[in-house]
């Protein structure tokens, strides 16, 4: 018999996958954290050794534009979900940010026009000059 092949304390997504190791399907988060309404904030805490890194590697795979992870979740819970891979699976960065701060803000009209507000880029290119530090030299010493 073959011995099993148990990815044990391993904090990388995309190589257990990859190499084929036994692990708990979590991708059912992805999809409860996409289509619950979300309270303010969304603590994701468990015990010593209970694989929140894991956890962590598996959302970075999951939203990271440079990538294509389809493969790297086939068969998974998530996957059965077509419709929300679709939409979100390495896609829109930027939604993620919104859709946390929408929940963070007032649910009022406050809220809205402070949400209206909210300019979120998916990359280091943007039209805000404030953003774009000058180097000063400094004068004697």
């Amino acid at each position: 018999m073959a011995p099993l092949n148990i990815f044990i304390g391993g904090e990388n997504f995309r190589r257990l996958r990859e190499e084929h190791r036994y692990y708990v399907d979590k991708t059912g988060l992805i999809e409860e954290l996409l289509t619950s309404s979300m309270p303010l904030v969304s603590l994701i805490t468990r015990p010593r050794r209970f694989g929140k890194t894991l956890m962590m590697s598996m959302l970075q795979e999951f939203f990271d534009i440079n990538k294509d992870s389809r493969q790297l979740f086939e068969g998974l819970a998530v996957s059965k979900n077509a419709m929300l891979c679709d939409e979100w699976m390495n896609k829109y960065p930027e939604r993620v940010i919104e859709h946390a701060v929408r929940g963070m803000l007032p649910k009022n009209k406050l809220g809205e026009n402070m949400y209206r507000k909210l300019h979120v880029y998916k990359s280091a290119e943007h039209p805000h000059a404030a953003q774009k530090p000058i180097l000063l030299e400094k004068e004697g010493k």
